[in-house]
């Protein structure tokens, strides 16, 4: 089987010769590869994959020792109420979960947890009583089987690299969505939300059926990604499309040359400059 996107790999040190030569050149390129950020080898794309069984991570053959961090860290989510399905995943994402008492499809749970240095986390259970996390600091200190956190290693990055490539195409979906939403909408003209703000309606921003401003919110090649509708009612009753990342960073709707120019600003927060301003306003809020 051919890899799709860069496979890690769990080498140990005296076998860096062996992966190097386990599979031929790929386009004229070693098909094995080292990075040196992540202090991990790993396999290029389309690289033949049964070539290097030997190295593909198994940490649920190699972690089964009281004395490992994830096996440890699994049972002291067990305790805690947490259903973990396998092995829980260190790789230093926040990772939501069922706990025993919730209903079917709720995740009530969550933890964090990392293998670098001395391995340590955190969980919570939301519906307990607790206003905090609970911290996880590996019993076993630093010093535990050194194939086995190999294997772990590379495992966490996979997992790593394969949930953002899932989060991505949920993003481009509801991305896809948006644009199709967008482009049905007519162009707002007068709305009575930008009435009372004393700004006009800047081109790109539409209107629905249920007389709301619809918001489109672009990336830095001005690709439509999201939106917002505000109605009437104004902006504490506004709402963003769900479904996408958590969008911190400045987007806006792209209009070269004009001025004053619409911007989009803060946490999607939709605001213009008046006409008669003739500076950029500081402020983060509309």
């Amino acid at each position: 089987m051919k890899s799709r996107y860069r496979t890690w790999l769990a080498v140990p040190p005296e076998e860096t010769e062996a992966v190097k030569n386990a599979v031929p050149p790929l386009n004229g390129r070693k098909a094995v590869a080292w990075d040196p950020e992540k202090k991990l080898w790993y396999a290029r794309a389309g690289t033949e994959l049964s070539l290097l069984e030997r190295w593909l991570p198994r940490p649920q053959e190699l972690s089964m020792d009281a004395g490992d961090p994830v096996t440890e860290f699994a049972q002291v989510l067990e305790n805690a109420g947490l259903v973990i399905q396998g092995l829980p995943q260190m790789d230093g994402a926040i990772h939501r979960v069922a706990t025993r008492d919730d209903k079917k499809g709720a995740k009530s749970g969550a933890y964090r947890a990392y293998l670098d240095g001395r391995p340590a986390g955190w969980y919570r259970d939301y519906r307990s009583a607790d206003d905090s996390p609970t911290n996880w600091v590996f019993s076993g200190g630093e010093q535990h089987d050194p194939l086995a956190r190999l294997h772990l290693r590379a495992f966490a990055q996979q997992q790593r690299d394969d949930n953002a490539r899932k989060l991505q195409q949920q993003y481009n979906k509801q991305a896809g969505y948006a644009r199709s939403y967008i482009n049905r909408l007519p162009q707002a003209t007068a709305h009575e939300y930008l009435t009372r703000k004393g700004i006009r309606a800047a081109p790109g921003v539409r209107l629905n059926n249920k007389n709301e401003l619809v918001i489109p919110f672009s990336n830095g090649r001005g690709e439509i990604r999201s939106y917002q509708r505000i109605p009437v009612t104004g902006g504490k009753d506004a709402r963003i499309l769900k479904g996408l990342r958590e969008n911190r960073q400045l987007v806006h709707l792209r209009n070269p040359g004009k001025w004053p120019p619409p911007v989009i600003c803060g946490r999607l927060r939709y605001c213009s400059l008046p006409a008669r301003s003739n500076r950029p306003s500081g402020s983060d809020d509309s």
